[in-house]
């Protein structure tokens, strides 16, 4: 039958085919999910989280920094867990995720990206004050002493309370 067809038609039919094979693709990675990547503000100093020169290398420290729009400064919350845990999804690169540097629960550890693996020191949960909290540490997403200075680095930090810790408490904005 086939060989009854013009070739624009045949050419069609396999664009088609391949169209369709490729919808089927199913990943089980972060980054599979439709993007909605906006910056998360610290309260404390109005500053973004931010990965310094919009670096793509594992284990860059994140900072906060004056928000300028840039895809190092947009995240997303990619929820695949079976309660209200999700991890934070680079905007920079979406195979990269924030986590705890070394999956350790010292207070004072960076936040850093990470390739997305779905281990623990990448899995985050907001509470009512906007306080991101690691599942991993119990400990939360905090800038170092209070800082309102860019370039500050973001760590983790006992969860204190919100009113008078607002360096622990962030905002996402679109």
């Amino acid at each position: 039958m086939l060989r009854f067809m013009s070739s624009r038609f045949k050419t069609a039919l396999a664009f088609v085919a391949v169209v369709s094979a490729s919808a089927i693709t199913v990943s089980t990675s972060p980054a599979s999910a439709l993007p909605t990547f906006q910056p998360m503000k610290n309260v404390n100093s109005s500053l973004c989280l931010a990965i310094p020169n919009s670096s793509t290398a594992d284990g860059v420290a994140a900072v906060q920094w004056d928000c300028n729009g840039n895809a190092d400064q947009q995240w997303q919350k990619y929820y695949y867990y079976a309660n209200e845990e999700f991890s934070i999804v680079s905007g920079n690169n979406i195979h990269e995720c924030l986590a705890i540097e070394g999956s350790i629960g010292t207070q004072g550890a960076n936040a850093v990206q990470e390739p997305c693996d779905d281990t623990y020191s990448q899995r985050w949960e907001v509470d009512s004050a906007n306080r991101i909290w690691n599942e991993s540490s119990q400990m939360c997403l905090a800038v170092r002493n209070a800082s309102t200075t860019h370039g500050v680095n973001v760590i983790q930090w006992k969860c204190e309370d919100p009113a008078t810790h607002p360096e622990q408490r962030w905002t996402w904005n679109s």
